[in-house]
């Protein structure tokens, strides 16, 4: 009995939230914890500035997440923003949070989602894909962009069921 309770503890967590596999917006069927790939939302450098003053490719890729997330009327959503692993943490925070909040406020404000429906957490460099340790291994500097650009994304995770 011990034995099934210590391999228990040792492995619970590897079911945590995070570390759910990664779906798009192409699936039909999620769960809670389930994290979905959106369109890339670029923000250009440390601009935390409001979506809708933003070109159209970013109100693009929004329109997508904004027709998924109505197409999915039964399901709860966090919207998870993250940075790269360079600079201040304090402000990395900062950063992402301020994006989350404006990616969640123009869903709401142009596709009329209920407000209950959509939450906003920023994440900052807590989550990288790619640690630094990772992304400062790379000898050019074209490779360890590469490697912060996938780090700094959008994301929606199912959060409960309405």
């Amino acid at each position: 009995m011990i034995r099934y309770c210590i391999l228990l503890i040792v492995l619970l967590p590897s079911f945590s939230f995070s570390q759910r596999a990664n779906k798009t917006i192409k699936d039909s069927v999620f769960e809670i914890g389930d994290i979905i790939k959106i369109p890339r939302i670029r923000y250009g450098g440390d601009c935390v500035c409001r979506l809708d003053h933003e070109r159209s490719w970013m109100r693009d890729s929004l329109k997508i997440v904004g027709d998924f997330i109505l197409g999915h009327p039964n399901y709860l959503f966090q919207v998870e923003a993250h940075t790269d692993t360079q600079g201040e943490e304090k402000y990395k925070m900062i950063l992402s949070q301020s994006r989350a909040n404006n990616t969640r406020a123009y869903l709401l404000k142009y596709f009329s989602i209920d407000s209950s429906r959509v939450t906003a957490k920023g994440f900052g460099a807590s989550s990288p894909i790619y640690p630094e340790q990772e992304v400062r291994k790379i000898k050019t500097e074209d490779g360890q962009e590469k490697l912060d650009k996938q780090n700094r994304r959008t994301q929606l995770r199912v959060i409960g069921l309405k």
